[in-house]
């Protein structure tokens, strides 16, 4: 009876420790069932996104319909990634996970491992250096398509009537650790100011005149307007800037995921780029502008240089 007992016992043992090696070396079984991709607090594109989505999945949405507050960019975004992992054949729901702070440092959660993929794209000059660590992919925003306008108040005279001869008396803030905005105010005759607080921030300072402007990428409101917290703010008008760089998703090479949701993601980012999907989403997003086709470029001097 002991005998009998003893070598049950062994089976279930070896059965045991079986079932822990499939688990642990299958990845399937090991594999999240949500996909967890980490967007900024701050600003909590969530609830924009939630509102533009109206109803529909993600993944359905044929056409962006984009709504009146803040930015359309990271929303549009936020949908294009969800698409692109689907049509890639990665089916899993998408969630987003907001954090403090996400500037130039805090790739190191996807650097380590400890997450997997950022929600939105980040500039290559940001994350070339990460290529061991990150996977990037195709560029989501080439070279050449990112154009901003000076945002300013909607009542500052001033410098709504700035032209393009009149720039160097316009002063424009901006964060140092953005380095495509840095480069081509740099490269134009604007006078720059560094800040190192959030976006938020710098909109206040804006509205309260403290400075002139800081660069938003354009919207398709009345006269390409943003409204944000209940205030509004005007372009500049018949000036533009280009920002010399291209966007990217990226995802971590150190996650137990990354390989599969990168492959899935670049799959399918092809597809919706030969589809003309993603530039069809960014033009209904306001972000490609065909206002804005003619106006002046600031820093023109920097078109052809890489």
């Amino acid at each position: 009876m002991y005998f009998f007992q003893r070598n049950k016992l062994r089976s279930y043992l070896y059965y045991f420790i079986f079932s822990i090696s499939i688990t642990l070396f299958t990845p399937h079984l090991s594999a999240e069932q949500v996909i967890f991709a980490d967007t900024v607090k701050a600003e909590d594109f969530r609830l924009r996104y939630i509102k533009a989505l109206r109803g529909q999945k993600a993944v359905d949405i044929e056409n962006y319909i984009p709504n009146k507050v803040g930015s359309q960019r990271e929303i549009v975004e936020m949908i294009i990634l969800q698409k692109a992992l689907y049509l890639g054949g990665d089916k899993r729901t998408v969630t987003f996970r907001p954090k403090d702070s996400l500037i130039l440092r805090e790739v190191t959660p996807l650097v380590k491992g400890e997450s997997l993929i950022y929600g939105n794209t980040l500039w290559f000059e940001a994350i070339k250096d990460y290529q061991g660590s990150l996977y990037i992919s195709d560029p989501i925003i080439r070279y050449g398509e990112f154009e901003a306008g000076f945002y300013t108040s909607s009542n500052n005279n001033k410098a709504l009537a700035t032209k393009i001869d009149t720039l160097n008396e316009l002063t424009v803030i901006t964060n140092r650790q953005w380095v495509a905005d840095w480069r081509a105010l740099h490269n134009s005759p604007v006078q720059t100011v560094n800040f190192m607080g959030s976006w938020v921030e710098m909109l206040n300072m804006v509205e309260y005149q403290l400075v002139d402007a800081m660069l938003i990428n354009f919207s398709l409101q009345k006269n390409l307007q943003l409204y944000f917290n209940e205030k509004i703010y005007t372009p500049i008008p018949n000036i533009k800037i280009m920002l010399p760089d291209s966007r990217h998703f990226v995802v971590s090479k150190k996650h137990p995921n990354g390989k599969l949701v990168f492959e899935a993601l670049n799959k399918g980012i092809r597809i919706m780029r030969e589809s003309g999907e993603i530039e069809k989403f960014y033009r209904q997003a306001g972000f490609i502008n065909a206002t804005v086709k003619d106006w002046a470029i600031a820093n023109s001097s920097m078109m052809g240089s890489r």
